[in-house]
């Protein structure tokens, strides 16, 4: 009797477990078919969209490119902004500040570029730059690079480049 009773009670032991192991891989299946039900990011036309924001440099002249290093084209557009995070206002005859929208091919560039009042002290920004078709960070190079011209030495009519940086977007 003893041994009947301990078969039935194995039985039952394993019967639990049984079932608990099958609702465990239910749930992992769910979770997985869920998971790629999730939204991302995307453009309305179906593909990834970023943002990529290089550091603040001070200057007179800003050129902002971004090279597209994918196999695929990336819609890609420019904005300079100031350390509050307004447009800043170039100088005529400068690139209009945001730039409309454009597509790179693979391997090719585009870029900002604005031309402010030089003198003391200079303008502060940094770029912002939006890619459309990208999958990854990676697909896009993102740079700022930055000259302040120092006025005029009296006496001379050359004006001197006092500082050229360049720093890159992440």
């Amino acid at each position: 009797m003893k041994s009947v009773l301990f078969a039935a009670g194995i039985s039952a032991v394993l019967e639990d477990r049984t079932m608990k192991s099958v609702l465990f891989a239910a749930g992992i299946i769910g979770l997985i078919i869920g998971g790629h039900a999730l939204p991302t990011a995307y453009a309305d036309d179906g593909k990834q969209q970023l943002t990529i924001f290089t550091p603040r440099l001070s200057g007179d002249h800003f050129v902002c490119s971004a090279v597209n290093v994918s196999q695929r084209p990336l819609t890609i557009g420019f904005k300079l902004l100031d350390v509050d995070g307004h447009l800043l206002v170039p100088l005529a005859g400068s690139d209009a500040n945001p730039t409309p929208n454009s597509i790179v091919q693979p391997g090719t560039e585009a870029e900002i570029d604005l031309r402010f009042n030089s003198g003391i002290p200079p303008t502060d920004g940094y770029c912002e730059v939006i890619v459309a078709g990208a999958r990854e960070r990676k697909d896009v190079r993102v740079d700022l690079q930055v000259y302040w011209t120092k006025p005029i030495i009296p006496g001379t009519t050359t004006p001197i480049i006092q500082l050229a940086r360049t720093v890159q977007g992440y």
